[in-house]
């Protein structure tokens, strides 16, 4: 039987002494539509990533103050940043290259955003290259930020106009520890290994997993967080501070 090897998977990050620590909060497996089919009973009713990752920042919710939700292209659609929105959240997400915009009345994918309306390229920081309002069918009106990524690379971080640019580009950064935890989280604690095929299987192994490492957070917040030099079999990366204000922020994954 083919494992689930797919889940979306919601992180709440706390800063302690002006580093960041994550924690997996919430976990959903996600089967395709036909798979769904297949297992049945095993594993329930076919939701597609949105509808899952809704019930996560419901989860979220529950148990933290919110200071800011942070996700990638794949969750940047009209259903779910008004999903965000109608819950007062604030948020800060990334749209894919190809997506339409429109500036000034005209439309066009973000990948000539950068030539076809001759945006003004004052560096806004180390690797920002511009910001711009621009309109999206269902959103409205938007903020976006192209960052240099090198290597002939731009991403496209977008926000509303009340979140300040480095503030876009430094969260962005922040998302991006969460590839950092889930290779933590399958090579170095066996997320990915296990034998079973039922949903409740699947969630109870998973929900260990997170619980270990949570446990494994906490001493390394105990001992000080240089004790990542001393859990050997785990490596944990600091960032700059994003803000000393701000209490917790969630990704989507």
């Amino acid at each position: 039987m083919e494992r689930c090897q797919v889940v979306v998977r919601a992180d709440v990050v706390v800063f302690v002494d002006g580093v960041p620590v994550r924690f997996p909060i919430s976990l959903k497996p996600y089967f395709t539509k036909d798979k769904a089919n297949e297992l049945g009973d095993d594993i329930g009713e076919f939701k597609s990533k949105i509808e899952l990752a809704k019930e996560c920042v419901e989860e979220a919710m529950k148990f933290f103050d919110i200071d800011y939700l942070v996700f990638d292209s794949w969750y940047a659609t009209k259903d779910f940043i008004r999903f965000i929105e109608d819950r007062g959240l604030k948020w800060v997400g990334q749209f894919k290259s190809n997506r339409i915009v429109k500036i000034e009345g005209r439309r066009a994918p973000l990948s000539g955003s950068e030539t076809v309306w001759g945006l003004n390229k004052n560096q806004k920081s180390s690797s920002s290259l511009c910001c711009f309002q621009a309109q999206i069918e269902g959103i409205e009106e938007v903020k976006i930020v192209l960052v240099d990524e090198g290597g002939g690379r731009i991403s496209y971080i977008v926000s509303r106009e009340c979140v300040e640019d480095e503030k876009m580009v430094k969260l962005k950064k922040l998302r991006w520890q969460t590839e950092k935890l889930n290779y933590e989280l399958k090579n170095m604690l066996g997320m990915d290994e296990y034998r079973v095929r039922k949903k409740e299987g699947i969630m109870r192994h998973c929900e260990i997993v997170m619980c270990v490492y949570t446990f494994l957070q906490y001493i390394r917040i105990e001992l000080g967080l240089g004790a990542r030099r001393r859990i050997r079999y785990l490596k944990f990366q600091g960032e700059d501070e994003v803000s000393k204000d701000t209490r917790y922020y969630t990704s989507i994954t």
